[in-house]
């Protein structure tokens, strides 16, 4: 871009600026507003003119330099000047580019505001002749300016002209609402949710509300918020049966509303039903013009005002009159197990899906099941079934039968999550009984090693028992008979944690059985626990000489490491320290007795490790006639320990003599002293006091403590005992006797 087209781009900004702002301001009646458009006008005019004579003086210096040639290159101080002049040129040219780069961004709205200023003008016969001259422009075709003889814009520049006036009154044809076909209207108002019409019924009339569901593609449900829920509530059968056969095209419906209530969902049911009337039969036969593709319901969350008070009998529905056929249905998903009810009793008939999958607990009312037992017998395709129960061994089978004989589970890819755990019991799960019968119900309905996905859900705790370990052993023989070989590769069974449970754990003693067992699917299973649980039971017996030592990669997210009460054998405390040392994550320790020596050895193994916590779970009887507060007192063990950020000392049991709990007294007050005086590990540069956890069988405790514990060496500045009464529910408070460290 050369210094012409500054130029140009110049001149026309004067130009717009005279006809547009001036003539703009003829118009304005306020005298300040035309005395500071002409002042702002005759600046910018000013500015204009002292750039073009700057740019006429930049202008002749080129041309000095356009006949130079390099002869005239006599030495090195005419190249070293010549150079300089070379790189002040370029520096000057993508100054002037920049500048004009940025006066034609500037020129746009200019002209915008030029132009609305022209169309706003006085009528033609007001003003002298108008010149006329078309460019262009990505807003439009705008007037250019035209000059005076002496340099002064003409009258007003219009950007159109009057062909012809006949005379006669402009046509009234009333509000274009009245001119526009109702197709018109259903293609401009359909992107509005139904609900939303209510407000605009008294300017577009009450058919388009139905009209609109013509164009539908998805329609959501939305009820995430208390106001849109009571609108959904709201909604008259009749409304909703009309959407149904006026939504032709629509392909997904999504419901959004907390599972907990009752009246979220079902709203939909009606356009459903309707859905299948949309068009009129074209046959005897069964309708195949409905086009509802997907289901999907999602679970919002809001506060517990939001929960609908409908009772369940006010909300049921009447019994649909004829069949309602979806046979483009092929994918309803998250289903609330406290809906599943809606399809009792409804002659739904969907043989094409293949995706069906509930979102909770199934089995809290009876008519849950019946509705789940229906949706399910209407599948003559399923791939994936997916459904969670309460645990009972007879609650598979209510469902999976649901399937007429002769159909069966042959094209069953996925059954997703299978509770083995009885979730209303206390440690309640199937026998190995109830996962034979499993596995034979499968095989029965057709679903014979064709599985893709299935997650055995086993609980919180797998430990080491006879029932455990016959568990597994016919888990295996469930994935033999119902899973694709190419799936067993995946975790089957995986410690899961959800809702209320927070830690896994795994006996020590069940891996080892699993490592000598001479299938290698149980010891997968049992590995696949181990690699997710939080707590090592350390149970194991003396280990044979054959057994596979644990790694890393045994228990890659194990924080926590149980210990028996004693060791039966020096040896286990080596086996001990070698799971200790193999557990990444390791940040606790508890015992049922002294573990002194365990974590003596374990320093002395792995001096860089450190525990966030330490927790001895002592009886009052057991810690009576022991000798472990002078152990934990000598200064060899505390040296030898590695470091501690907290100590926790639970006491639990009940004593009936004077004299054994003074005993008692003396014990627990010598090992608060020698914890508190351990090797600390903490960011804050000291290590948190040690706590006391006292059961309710030991409150006599609490009273002696009081009165006694002034005497002691902990009365001091640097520490100050307080109880704390812990847990939630009456029957589960203890008392915690903290030693908290003076600021």
């Amino acid at each position: 871009m050369d210094l012409e087209q500054v130029r140009r781009a110049l001149e026309q900004l004067r130009g717009n600026v005279g006809s547009g702002l001036f003539q703009s301001g003829r118009l304005d009646d306020a005298a300040t507003v035309i005395t500071q458009l002409r002042d702002d006008a005759r600046s910018l005019d000013s500015s204009i003119s002292q750039l073009n004579g700057i740019l006429a003086e930049i202008g002749s210096a080129p041309s000095c330099f356009q006949q130079l040639e390099s002869s005239h290159i006599t030495s090195d101080a005419s190249l070293r000047a010549a150079r300089d002049v070379g790189e002040q040129m370029t520096l000057m040219a993508s100054h002037v580019a920049a500048m004009t780069t940025q006066l034609s961004l500037l020129k746009i709205p200019l002209d915008r505001a030029a132009a609305a200023a022209l169309a706003t003008s006085a009528p033609s016969g007001a003003y002298g002749t108008c010149h006329y001259h078309q460019h262009q422009h990505g807003s439009g075709v705008f007037p250019a300016p035209a000059y005076t003889e002496d340099g002064q814009p003409t009258s007003c520049v219009r950007p159109y002209r009057i062909i012809y006036r006949s005379g006669n009154p402009e046509p009234n044809d009333g509000p274009a609402v009245h001119r526009l076909s109702r197709d018109n209207h259903v293609c401009i108002l359909s992107y509005f949710h139904p609900w939303e019409f209510s407000r605009m019924r008294p300017a577009i009339g009450s058919t388009f509300e139905i009209d609109a569901a013509n164009q539908y593609t998805q329609l959501t449900v939305d009820c995430s918020d208390e106001k849109t829920q009571r609108m959904w509530e709201n909604l008259p059968c009749d409304v909703a049966y009309r959407w149904g056969q006026r939504a032709r095209n629509i392909r997904q419906l999504t419901s959004k509303a907390m599972h907990t209530g009752i009246r979220a969902a079902s709203s939909n049911r009606p356009a459903v039903r309707r859905h299948r009337h949309s068009l009129p039969r074209p046959s005897p036969g069964p309708p195949s013009h409905a086009t509802l593709e997907k289901i999907r319901f999602e679970e919002v969350q809001y506060g517990m005002s939001g929960h609908s008070h409908v009772d369940y009998d006010e909300r049921q529905l009447p019994p649909p009159s004829a069949p309602v056929h979806l046979p483009a249905l092929t994918t309803v998903t998250r289903i609330p197990a406290q809906h599943a009810w809606g399809r009792a009793g409804r002659l739904w008939v969907t043989p094409n899906v293949t995706t069906l999958t509930f979102e909770g607990w199934l089995g809290a009312q009876e008519n849950e099941y019946d509705g789940a037992r229906e949706r399910i017998g209407d599948c003559r395709r399923l791939e994936t079934l997916e459904y969670d129960t309460f645990g009972h061994a007879e609650d598979n089978e209510r469902l999976l039968t649901a399937i007429p004989e002769g159909q069966g589970l042959a094209g069953l890819r996925s059954v997703g999550r299978v509770r083995i755990e009885d979730n209303i019991g206390i440690d309640a799960r199937w026998d190995a009984a109830g996962v034979d019968e499993f596995r034979q119900l499968l095989v029965r309905r057709g679903c014979v090693r064709s599985l893709r996905e299935m997650t055995l859900d086993v609980g919180e705790y797998l430990e080491d028992t006879a029932e455990m370990r016959q568990l597994i052993e016919n888990a295996v023989k469930l994935i033999d008979a119902a899973m694709h070989p190419d799936a067993r590769s995946q975790p089957i069974m995986p410690c899961i944690r959800s809702g209320n449970r927070e830690d896994g754990q795994i006996d020590l003693q069940l891996l080892a059985w699993s490592h000598r067992h001479r299938s290698p699917m149980v010891q997968k299973l049992v590995n696949d626990f181990a690699k997710g649980v939080r707590n090592v039971v350390f149970n194991e017996r003396p280990r044979p000489s054959h057994a596979n030592p644990v790694t890393p990669a045994t228990f890659p997210h194990a924080t926590t490491l149980i210990l028996p009460i004693r060791f039966p054998r020096h040896k286990q405390v080596d086996r001990a320290v070698e799971v200790a040392v193999n557990m990444p994550r390791l940040e606790r320790v508890e015992c049922g007795g002294s573990c002194s020596a365990f974590l003596k050895a374990l320093h002395a193994a792995a001096p860089e490790k450190k525990l966030r916590s330490v927790a001895l779970n002592l009886t009052a009887e057991r810690l009576v006639i022991s000798n472990w507060d002078r152990e934990w007192d000598e200064a060899e063990t505390r040296t030898s320990l590695p470091e501690i950020e907290l100590m926790e000392l639970g006491l639990e049991g009940e004593l009936v003599g004077d004299s054994q709990l003074d005993e008692l007294h003396g014990k627990v007050l010598t090992l608060l002293l020698a914890f508190s005086k351990l090797k600390v590990r903490s960011e804050r540069g000291q290590a948190e006091p040690p706590r006391l956890q006292i059961a309710r069988a030991v409150y006599k405790f609490k009273h002696r403590f009081a009165s006694q514990h002034i005497l002691s060496g902990l009365s001091s500045t640097e520490y100050r005992l307080e109880w704390v009464e812990v847990g939630k529910r009456p029957c589960n408070t203890s008392l915690q006797l903290e030693l908290r460290r003076l600021q």
